[in-house]
């Protein structure tokens, strides 16, 4: 066995026809070991970076289909623009000054001998009849029979609104203290 103390190439491989003797091969298997080892450690770290690449992509949302039918429309509408229930109001243009404006959507509007506008103002009608934000309204407001606004109906209140026809800059919340702070400029 003269060739037992033969060195192994760099890489820890036996050259051909060469005898490895004992330390040689336990140095070898170590340096094995070693390698299973770090590459045990590499493929956890990469598990780990792809589980948080898919929890971030997770947090971005799933994409979301284009809503084709009409129930859809709606269900996107409101999930998107949602305030009180029980009432709405609508666009209207004042025929006198012709400025724009809202008020509640009512059954009695513009009713002969029941509705007094513009004499009586509408919060202070007595044969109220306010329409409910639903899906007859939300497919009236996506059809152009009416443009729709939202009352907000805290907390549940989805969206917030800025006027920039005045200097000062107003979110909704701005006008509840209790929930924000005023925005103005």
């Amino acid at each position: 066995m003269k060739d037992e103390t033969q060195q192994t190439r760099s890489n820890g491989q036996q050259r051909p026809g060469q005898r490895v003797g004992r330390e040689a091969l336990l140095e070898a298997v170590s340096k094995e070991q070693a390698l299973l080892a770090r590459l045990d450690r590499e493929q956890g770290d990469a598990r780990t970076r792809l589980a948080a690449l898919h929890a971030e992509l997770a947090s971005l949302g799933a994409e979301r289909e284009v809503p084709r039918t009409s129930a859809e429309k709606v269900k996107l509408f409101r999930s998107l623009f949602r305030g009180r229930e029980d009432i709405f109001p609508t666009r209207f243009e004042s025929k006198k000054t012709g400025k724009p404006g809202y008020a509640p959507a009512c059954r009695n509007k513009f009713v002969k001998g029941v509705c007094e506008l513009p004499k009586v103002k509408c919060g202070e009608c007595p044969n109220q009849a306010f329409i409910p934000f639903d899906d007859a309204a939300v497919v009236g407001h996506l059809t152009g029979r009416h443009v729709m606004g939202v009352y907000s109906g805290w907390p549940s209140c989805r969206y917030s609104s800025a006027s920039s026809r005045r200097r000062s800059v107003r979110s909704e919340g701005a006008r509840r203290p209790e929930t924000a702070g005023s925005t103005s400029r």
